[in-house]
């Protein structure tokens, strides 16, 4: 029976949220902000792909492990929208950035078969793992200086990313098992990420979001990487995922993963659970920034 949950957490997009909403590592806060304008899209995506391989999954536990997968990543979709949706409020001209990443993923949809769409999720989806590893390993750093509200809603997404790590490769497995075919697809997948829909959105939050509004520039994401540790160890993990027969299960999770559901379970607010304390220093009101 898979341990996979589907959790409802109200979690608090209010207006005086900043837009740099990360004031004490604003690399991750670009980094978030821009996963926001894409996640919707490419979960859509993924659950249009998973909905036509669930029709050819043989296998009743894998098959109940994939509708839950469709379930987390419609959670996760309706969110970040929700996300998007107070970005667009204040910045109005976001709204056609967020309709061009709709229409690459609908395009994708249409022109590629459902190997290729396994392989772009499982490709993916495997690079989570890691990634949420590497962030909460560095919670303190990347987001103890960040607004609890969307810091919140981040790490319930990656927990949940690293939860059901393992359901788009046992999917693509089951259906097509062709490690040579998955890894021409990892460039395919990183080219669309990068130059397609990730310069959609670079474009779109330079020409919409004033510049005075962030520390650093929009698109500066790379520093993410700064003042943390385990860069190294991220890396191999994410090398691994290449290997033919990779276990993403061998990714241990953190102790804060685990205590970040036993308190879920326990029925604390995990709306507002990460950083402990809100920032002092609430953003400009909607009407001050379109002024």
């Amino acid at each position: 029976m898979s341990q996979l949950k589907i959790r409802n957490i109200d979690f608090l997009f209010e207006d005086d949220v900043a837009f740099q909403w990360n004031p004490g590592h604003p690399g991750c806060g670009n980094m978030v902000n821009s996963t926001s304008f894409i996640a919707p899209a490419f979960e859509r995506y993924f659950i249009l792909a998973m909905r036509d391989a669930k029709k050819l999954i043989k296998d009743p536990a894998l098959l109940a492990e994939a509708e839950l997968f469709c379930r987390q990543e419609g959670q996760h979709s309706k969110q970040h929208f929700a996300h998007v949706a107070l970005l667009i409020r204040k910045y109005p001209g976001l709204e056609e950035t967020r309709k061009q990443v709709w229409r690459s993923y609908e395009n994708l949809l249409a022109s590629k078969d459902l190997k290729f769409h396994m392989a772009y999720m499982a490709n993916l989806e495997l690079l989570f793992a890691p990634l949420a590893n590497y962030m909460v390993r560095n919670l303190e750093v990347l987001f103890g200086g960040s607004d609890q509200r969307i810091a919140s809603f981040i790490l319930w997404h990656l927990i949940e990313e690293f939860e059901h790590r393992s359901v788009a490769i046992k999917v693509y497995d089951h259906l097509f098992d062709d490690h040579r075919y998955r890894l021409k697809c990892e460039y395919a997948m990183i080219k669309h990420l990068w130059s397609d829909v990730g310069k959609i959105v670079r474009e779109g939050l330079l020409e919409h979001v004033p510049a005075s509004h962030n520390s650093i520039s929009h698109v500066k994401t790379a520093s993410i990487f700064k003042g943390t540790r385990g860069r190294l160890s991220f890396l191999m993990h994410c090398l691994d995922t290449l290997l033919p027969n990779h276990d993403p299960n061998a990714i241990e999770p953190p102790e804060w993963i685990q205590q970040w559901l036993r308190d879920d379970e326990q029925g604390v607010d995990m709306a507002r659970y990460y950083p402990p304390q809100p920032l002092e220093s609430p953003a400009p009101a909607i009407s001050e920034i379109s002024a």
